[in-house]
């Protein structure tokens, strides 16, 4: 990445941040919220807390940890904000196309070592073709002609 991408992207982050920091509740929640989502962008290897905390969080792992697990925010709310998200930047983009929005349904698997995390079981694992130790995640992903967007 140029140093031109790397700002846009900053850029783009603090405009995501903006968008869903009131779901996330008081001003140090929101803080943490920010500082998760950019080590989960910027952080290269474990993307556990405390390499977070320690690399974007200004070293703060027990409060990272307290708000990842203590979950301060609705869900429903966060998901509702997503899903206006969606309709209001992506969905007018299919105006006058005739492809319109799709919906994508992804399995994907994550080969895991441990069995801390949560969902890890002896399963099916389509990457590897076989049964392992790992996690599995469905995904929806809404795409239009202009974006696409995980929902």
């Amino acid at each position: 990445m140029t140093p031109d991408d790397v700002r846009a992207a900053a850029d783009q982050l603090v405009r995501f941040h903006d968008r869903f920091a009131p779901t996330f509740g008081k001003p140090q929640a929101q803080d943490h919220a920010h500082d998760y989502v950019k080590g989960l962008m910027t952080c290269p290897e474990r993307k556990s807390i405390e390499p977070i905390a320690l690399t974007v969080g200004h070293g703060d792992v027990s409060g990272l940890q307290k708000f990842i697990n203590s979950a301060p925010w609705q869900a429903d709310d966060l998901q509702e904000e997503i899903q206006d998200t969606f309709a209001d930047e992506l969905a007018p983009s299919v105006a006058g196309s005739a492809v319109g929005v799709v919906g994508v349904l992804d399995e994907s698997c994550f080969a895991k070592q441990g069995r801390h995390s949560a969902g890890v079981a002896r399963q099916h694992n389509g990457r590897l073709g076989k049964e392992d130790n790992c996690q599995v995640g469905v995904f929806l992903i809404g795409v239009t002609p202009r974006a696409r967007a995980h929902l």
